[in-house]
């Protein structure tokens, strides 16, 4: 393996992705990514913890949301999943 080129416009830092806002189809504001979940073998991200709902943190939720089917848009500078806010109050979530 070679030394990955780290200006690559490809690559972005899990401090920067944490935070970003995450909306649905609709672009209806549901939360932020609160981190990301990285599979231990392959090294790639299997799924972002989101966070949704609450009020300055108190009471929050978080969801995995798998990152595939994550998208970012550029004009939202968020990503984009197909979960309805509903599909997520009803979802399983993680504990705090």
């Amino acid at each position: 393996d070679t030394i990955p080129d780290i200006k690559s416009a490809r690559l972005i830092s899990s401090s920067r992705v944490e935070g970003t806002p995450v909306y649905n189809s609709e672009g209806e504001k549901l939360g932020t990514v609160d981190s990301m979940m990285i599979d231990r073998d392959t090294g790639h991200v299997a799924y972002a913890v989101m966070a949704f709902g609450g009020f300055l943190g108190m009471g929050e939720k978080r969801h995995p949301v798998p990152w595939k089917t994550m998208v970012y848009d550029k004009k939202l500078e968020g990503y984009v999943v197909t979960l309805t806010r509903e599909e997520l109050e009803a979802a399983p979530n993680m504990e705090a």
